[in-house]
């Protein structure tokens, strides 16, 4: 043991705790990839986009030519890295699920504004929300019910709704009229940039949307 190089683990204690060690390097590197996965399903139309079978092959093929620059065996690697990739697609396929399809990026940003306009302090009084359709969103102006009928639920209103299409990858922002239709706001074109729609909507220079 004397000849032992300092790095050398000197017990089965000490050889845990580096793999505990290494799996926890491995968690933070797991935890980037998937806010990268995450970010990857705004940019996929549809569920075979996500599995992209083609796309999966180079990665392990990928994997497997560095695990033997590396001195991993390549049988283990393609094993970890399968199983991870299958995990990772069905996480994107729920996201997708989740959001009907719409660029989910976008989406949590429409959610992230409602949550945002309305002061925490006055919260119990008011909510922003967005409702999630496989199309578009609409946002949602909550209020509770008076004292006299409350029970609990919140009466909501529609403010506007923001349509998705597929094939162009734009959207368009749309008013609610008395009768609860939709029109299309001609003020703005369709465009890839919902926070364009957004800042619009706050804004509200034709007084359509919040009166």
């Amino acid at each position: 043991m004397s000849g032992m190089a300092p790095t050398d683990p000197t017990s089965l204690a000490d050889v845990r705790a580096r793999i505990d060690a290494v799996d926890a390097d491995l968690v933070r590197l797991l935890a980037d990839r998937e806010s990268l996965v995450r970010a990857a399903a705004a940019f996929k139309a549809d569920a075979d986009a996500v599995r992209a079978p083609d796309r999966v092959e180079r990665v392990v093929a990928g994997v497997r030519e560095r695990a033997t620059d590396a001195g991993l065996s390549p049988t283990v690697a393609e094993a970890v890295w399968r199983a991870m990739i299958a995990a990772f697609i069905a996480l994107e396929l729920d996201q997708h699920a989740a959001t009907g399809g719409l660029p989910a990026a976008d989406v949590e940003r429409v959610r992230r504004w409602c949550a945002a306009r309305v002061p925490e302090r006055v919260r119990d009084q008011v909510r922003v929300e967005c409702d999630v359709e496989p199309r578009h969103l609409t946002v949602v102006e909550c209020r509770p019910k008076w004292a006299a009928e409350a029970d609990g639920e919140w009466l909501r209103a529609p403010v506007a709704r923001f349509r998705f299409t597929k094939k162009t990858g734009l959207w368009t922002l749309h008013w609610r009229d008395r009768n609860l239709r939709f029109h299309r706001y001609d003020a703005l074109p369709p465009t890839g940039d919902i926070g364009a729609l957004l800042a619009e909507l706050e804004a509200d220079p034709t007084a359509l949307f919040w009166g």
